[in-house]
C-alpha cells in the first residue's frame, strides 16, 4: 500500500495505532505512526528509536461523546497542566505521564506533534453537535497552548478564558443572546393585534405572525407560523409557555437552528426534543383540549420539561456494544426561531425566555 500511494499520488502513509500483528512484518521508515495506546506499543522504544516519525495521539487526552467506561467526556485540565511525569504541563513529547524514560526529547525531529481525538463511539443519537463542542470548550485553548509550546499558567488560565472566549470572532457556539436583563424575550399572544407581536422584555425582539391572534392566544395551524428574530438560546435557560393542543396532530411547537420541541412525531404521541436528526422523547404528552403551563429548562448537560412543578428529564438511550443500554442526559438548546408551521394544531397563550435555569 505504501509503495502504491507514494508512487501514484506523491502522498505519504500514516499508520494509526501500531504495526500490524503479522509476525515479521516490515514497515518502511517513510510510514509515520499515529500512536494512541501504551498498551499496544511503546512509542519511544518501538518507533522513535527505530527511525519512525510519530504523531502523539495518546489516549490520556481522549474524550468520548456522552459516556464511556474508560474515557472522560471533557478535556482534562488537570492533565493539560500536570500531564508530565514531574507534574508540570503536558507537552507533545510526553507519551507516558508516569515514566519519563518512555518520553521523547522535546526537540526530537521524529516527533510530528500532537492530536487530541474526540470519539462518538455510540452513534449519532448519543451526542448532539453542540454537546461535542462543550466537550472541548473549556479545555481546548489550554491544550493548544501546550501543543505549541506555550507557558500559560493554570492559575491565570481561567481568567484569560473567561475574557477571551466570548470575544472569539466569527462564532457564537454558546448560543448567547444579548439582553438588557434576565428576561431575554417575552410574548403575550392574547394582547397582540395585527401581524406584529411585541417583545415585552425591552430587548426589541418583536415577532411576526401569520397566525390568527385571538383572546386565548395565537392559533397555530400547519398553514401559519410565528417567526422571531432569534434562533436558539444555549446553556442555561428557562423557556416558559402556555399551550393547548386542539387536536392530536403531530408536529413542532418550537423550532430553531438544529433543535426543536415537538408534540409527537409519526405514531408517537410523546413530547420530544429534536436535534441532529434524532429525537428524545418523554413518557408524557400535553393533553388535547386543555391548557398546560410548561417550562423547557436547559441546565448544564441536562434538559427538562417542567409541568406544574413536576420536572421530567429528556434522556438519550445508547446501545453499548450490543450488550446493554445506557441512559444518559441530553443537552439541547432552546429552539426560538419559529412557533408552529408544521403539523401541530393548538393555541399558545404566551412565552417567556429567561437566562438561567
Amino acid at each position: 500500500m505504501n509503495d502504491y500511494i507514494t508512487t501514484t499520488s506523491g502522498k505519504k502513509v500514516r499508520i494509526w495505532g501500531t504495526f500490524s500483528p503479522a509476525s515479521g512484518g516490515d514497515v518502511n521508515k517513510s510510514v509515520s505512526i499515529q500512536h494512541w495506546a501504551n498498551f499496544e506499543a511503546n512509542p519511544l522504544w518501538d518507533f522513535v528509536n527505530n527511525g519512525y516519525a510519530v504523531l502523539n495521539s495518546g489516549d490520556y487526552i481522549y474524550t468520548v461523546g456522552k459516556w464511556s467506561e474508560w474515557y472522560g467526556h471533557e478535556l482534562s485540565l488537570d492533565f493539560i497542566f500536570h500531564g508530565s511525569p514531574d507534574g508540570s504541563a503536558f507537552a507533545p513529547n510526553v507519551f507516558d505521564r508516569d515514566n519519563a524514560t518512555n518520553n521523547a526529547a522535546r526537540d526530537s525531529a521524529a516527533l510530528l506533534g500532537h492530536v487530541a481525538p474526540q470519539w462518538n463511539d455510540f452513534g449519532p443519537n448519543a451526542t448532539t453537535v453542540t454537546e461535542a463542542y462543550y466537550q472541548w470548550r473549556d479545555g481546548l485553548p489550554a491544550l493548544a497552548d501546550k501543543q505549541w509550546g506555550g507557558e500559560v499558567a493554570e492559575d491565570a488560565y481561567g481568567g484569560l478564558f473567561a475574557k477571551l472566549q466570548p470575544a472569539a470572532p466569527g462564532q457564537n457556539l454558546d448560543r448567547r443572546i444579548p439582553s438588557v436583563g434576565e428576561t431575554i424575550v417575552e410574548y403575550d399572544f392574547t394582547q397582540s393585534n395585527g401581524s406584529t407581536v411585541k417583545d415585552l422584555s425591552g430587548n426589541g425582539y418583536h415577532a411576526e405572525s401569520s397566525c390568527e391572534l385571538g383572546e386565548e392566544g395565537a392559533v397555530l395551524t400547519p398553514s401559519c407560523s410565528i417567526t422571531t428574530p432569534l434562533t436558539q438560546k444555549g446553556r442555561n435557560y428557562t423557556l416558559s409557555f402556555s399551550i393547548k393542543p386542539t387536536s392530536a396532530a403531530k408536529g413542532a411547537i418550537f423550532s430553531g437552528g438544529d433543535s426543536g420541541l415537538w408534540f409527537g412525531n409519526g405514531t408517537v404521541d410523546a413530547v420530544m426534543l429534536f436535534s441532529g436528526e434524532s429525537t428524545y422523547a418523554l413518557n408524557y404528552t400535553f393533553p388535547v383540549g386543555e391548557w398546560t403551563e410548561a417550562k423547557l429548562v436547559g441546565q448544564g448537560r441536562q434538559t427538562f420539561l417542567d409541568v406544574g412543578g413536576d420536572r421530567m428529564e429528556f434522556l438519550t438511550i445508547m446501545g453499548w456494544n450490543g450488550a446493554r443500554f445506557v441512559w444518559q442526559p441530553v443537552a439541547v438548546e432552546a429552539p426560538l426561531a419559529t412557533l408552529g408551521g408544521g403539523g401541530f394544531e393548538g393555541v399558545i397563550g404566551g412565552m417567556k425566555l429567561v437566562d438561567g435555569a
